[in-house]
């Protein structure tokens, strides 16, 4: 029965086929393919023109996914075709949608594919569908160029607003014609006419005079041309004459050419004043960067230079001198003031170093200040005391005051401020002709803070003074001042930098007054706390200068050495045993702390700790003996003696549990004197 009813419906199909022949001719004049499609056998019946069109048979099963496979569906439309396929197989009485269709030539056709159900006589699903392809190829094109142009309209429109001016110009005609206009000019601007009068009347009322020429250059027509013939686009930046001289730029590019010649070009004006500005500020910038850091350059070389006359000086005096007094072993006064030449030789040597050092430290912002209760006196008198005979060789008269003073007691870094007035003071002496006068005051002004007092130090000469261009420069590193009268002077050009670097680390200010021939006067405030009777910050604040004391005897005195360094422990073990004490050498921290516990109780009145060692440092050395289980181990004086010779290096050492710091290189007269205090305070602890 079944099979039957099939014959029928494909008899049927056969005479609806026939019967549609006629509409397919009238369906070929208005570029659509009508065909029928038998649902349960997904076959589908078209003509013979078709069929061969496509490459298909006039009776063609296996649709819809046979004719996927025959590559007849494009396939970025595979998708939608199966779609109203599937959409129709399924019961859908109407599906539709676009597809792309290749022929067997390989054209590609756009097709508006829609399917509708024959319904039987008692208006059910017959099981045939029929189908309409209609060509829309041009049409598609046509809206998708259409969309194109929208979606280009709109960028133009959102981009025209970057542009201060948009203008077409015909190159042939030499006209123009304003695309887009983004406001009011200072001058009235047809939107179209000829090209050179508008060049002309821009350049009058718009472009600055010292870019005139340029602007001819670039909108001369026939320099265009060339130009365009070869290049897609050609730019010029301008300043112009509006207020604050804004900054433009002109960008033309070619559109049209013609058997390679260039016949229409647009023209674009951008205002770029923000962003040239700022290029322009960087670029100065970059100048002003590069131009210090040639300076600086320089500055260093010059340093460098005369860092090495400098130490060379020095280097051969010792070196000269030695050799004198290999020759005079025999003549006592002679090798004498031969070696006061070495010693004060190695004096100058190493202040050349501290300050290089120095400046160093305080350039990386590592540099620390210590708070130790001192005498503002004291250490004006310890100043007064080194400089005094360097200002006698001069001839000067040096004068000092601190007698306005309530407060003489303060807490502060004591060496800090004695290397302030060493620096103002050794500039007083060395750039003061002989026979000057050299004053020192220091006084207390008004405070608004009872805690803390406002100090005055005023250094003053009559010196050969300071012209202006170098009071501009004199706070510079590595800057030294130049006189044909004292171009024997040595230093390395630091010493001001460190001593401004030095009072505004201390809070304070400082002033010059300098008039060339007329002296010079510098004047320093300092912010210092007051100390009370029991402060005591850090340790009493000390002098490391000899002050022309006799050397103590140091006689019954045991000591523990603890240097790595061959050379420094001999020198060390032999200026203390000069004076009478008895010292044993340990060579690292570790054989340190073996030998003080292998001692006898109270044996080591004191311990000179070098830090730097192999095996332990003189810190963990000194935490170690202060931790072991014997009484002297706590009340053993350990002074650090160490090329380790920063105000934070005296804070480390402290802060370990030594009692004191000596700096290397090794001095007899701090030597004995840290001995002998060290050894007092430790035997009135121990009582």
């Amino acid at each position: 029965m079944e099979q039957k009813l099939r014959e029928e419906l494909y008899q049927t199909n056969q005479k609806l086929y026939v019967a549609m022949r006629a509409f397919q001719m009238a369906a070929e004049e208005s570029r659509s393919l009508v065909f029928t499609y038998d649902l349960k056998r997904q076959t589908i019946f078209v003509d013979e023109q078709t069929a061969r069109t496509f490459g298909v048979a006039e009776v063609q099963p296996d649709v819809p996914y046979g004719m996927v496979g025959r590559g007849i569906v494009s396939e970025d439309t595979v998708d939608e075709y199966i779609r109203i396929h599937e959409e129709i197989l399924n019961g859908g009485l109407q599906a539709e949608g676009i597809v792309k269709l290749i022929t067997v030539d390989g054209t590609l056709s756009v097709q508006k594919l829609k399917f509708e159900m024959i319904m039987d006589a008692e208006g059910k699903p017959s099981g045939t569908a029929v189908g309409i392809y209609r060509d829309i190829t041009g049409q598609y094109q046509d809206e998708k160029e259409l969309r194109r142009y929208q979606r280009l309209d709109y960028v133009i429109q959102a981009m025209k607003n970057d542009y201060l001016g948009i203008f077409e110009l015909d190159l042939v005609k030499e006209r123009y014609c304003v695309l887009h206009c983004g406001r009011e000019h200072s001058f009235p601007l047809p939107m179209e006419g000829d090209y050179k009068e508008l060049v002309d009347k821009v350049a009058e009322k718009l472009i600055a005079p010292e870019f005139l020429e340029l602007s001819r250059q670039f909108t001369s027509l026939d320099r265009m041309r060339r130009l365009l013939a070869v290049e897609e686009r050609a730019e010029l930046e301008y300043m112009t004459t509006e207020p604050g001289n804004p900054w433009r730029r002109s960008a033309i590019r070619c559109v049209k050419r013609v058997d390679g010649i260039p016949v229409q070009a647009v023209v674009f004006q951008m205002d770029i004043d923000q962003a040239k500005s700022e290029r322009l500020r960087n670029q100065l910038a970059l100048q002003e960067a590069y131009r210090y850091a040639e300076s600086a350059n320089r500055a260093k070389l010059d340093f460098m230079s005369t860092m090495s006359h400098d130490m060379r000086t020095p280097l051969n005096a010792v070196m000269g001198m030695t050799s004198i007094a290999r020759t005079r072993l025999n003549e006592p006064e002679r090798l004498a003031q031969c070696l006061d030449s070495i010693d004060g030789a190695a004096r100058h040597l190493l202040d050349l170093v501290n300050e290089v050092l120095d400046m160093n430290k305080l350039e990386a912002g590592a540099a620390r200040l210590c708070e130790a209760r001192f005498s503002l006196r004291e250490a004006v008198d310890s100043v007064h005391s080194l400089l005094a005979p360097l200002a006698k060789e001069h001839g000067h008269c040096f004068f000092v005051s601190c007698f306005e003073v309530n407060h003489v007691w303060v807490l502060g870094d004591r060496s800090r401020f004695e290397q302030i007035l060493v620096n103002l003071l050794s500039n007083s002496i060395k750039y003061t002709p002989d026979g000057g006068t050299i004053t020192l005051s220091v006084r207390e002004t008004a405070s608004n803070s009872a805690n803390y007092g406002v100090y005055e130090i005023c250094a003053e000469d009559n010196g050969i003074g300071m012209s202006r261009e170098f009071k501009e420069v004199m706070f510079e590193p590595f800057t030294r001042a130049e006189d044909s009268r004292f171009c024997k002077v040595t230093g390395t050009g630091l010493g001001m930098s460190i001593t401004r670097s030095l009072v505004y680390m201390m809070d304070g200010e400082i002033q010059v007054h300098s008039e060339p021939g007329q002296g010079t006067c510098i004047t320093v405030s300092l912010h210092l706390k007051a100390a009370k009777q029991d402060d005591t910050g850090m340790g009493d604040g000390n002098s490391n200068g000899e002050g022309g004391k006799e050397l103590p005897d140091l006689t019954g005195i045991r000591i523990l050495l603890a240097e790595d360094n061959d050379l420094n422990a001999e020198i060390a073990k032999e200026l203390l045993e000069h004076l009478g004490a008895e010292v044993k050498r340990a060579a690292n921290g570790r054989e340190a702390v073996q030998m003080f516990e292998a001692s006898a109780q109270g044996y080591y009145d004191l311990i000179f700790m070098d830090i730097q060692m192999p095996k332990m440092n003189g810190y963990e050395a000194v935490r170690q003996i202060r931790t072991l289980e014997r009484t002297d181990a706590g009340r053993v004086p350990v002074i650090a003696m160490t090329a380790n010779a920063f105000a934070e290096d005296v804070k480390a050492a402290l802060g370990a549990g030594m009692n004191g710091h000596l700096a290397k290189p090794a001095d007899l007269h701090r030597m004995a004197e840290a001995a002998v205090s060290s050894v007092q305070r430790g035997t009135a602890d121990a009582s």
